[in-house]
């Protein structure tokens, strides 16, 4: 969850955010389409995001480990 209120997908595959700037509604939608997940599966998940909100922090930091700090701040401007 973006400090927004807003929504974002992160990948482990490539350490990076896949979809950012989601209203609820669409990262319902994002979790059940990307993830396979049944309605009740991709709200549990949702939710988990909403209650863990330092894993955005967490996420820009990973980005500035794994792609340098230019990008790490470029992502966080685009984001804003």
């Amino acid at each position: 969850m973006q400090p927004s209120g807003q929504y974002a997908r992160w990948a482990d595959s490539v350490d990076h955010f896949t979809h950012y700037g989601m209203t609820r509604k669409e990262a319902l939608k994002v979790c059940q389409e990307e993830y396979d997940l049944g309605p009740h599966a991709a709200k549990e998940k949702v939710t988990r995001a909403e209650l863990e909100p330092g894993r955005y922090a967490d996420c820009l930091y990973t980005i500035g480990l794994i792609h340098g700090k230019a990008e790490q701040e470029r992502t966080e401007r685009e984001i804003r």
